[in-house]
């Protein structure tokens, strides 16, 4: 919020701007979040269909 004057020096009125700034660190920490979240879900695939294999190589 930003108070801006409105009429005489007294009265104050708030209005919204957008801060780019913080939305702009926002959005990198957000999608560096998301890229470690993909990452480790790929991972943990990657381990469980690397133990599966090792399991069906183990019963035949």
């Amino acid at each position: 919020m930003v108070s801006i004057n409105y009429k005489s020096p007294v009265w104050f009125t708030g209005t919204s701007e957008p801060n780019f700034a913080f939305g702009f660190i926002c959005s990198l920490v957000a999608f560096y979040f998301f890229l470690m979240l993909w990452k480790i879900t790929c991972q943990l695939v990657y381990i469980i269909f690397r133990a599966l294999e090792k399991y069906i190589e183990s019963k035949d």
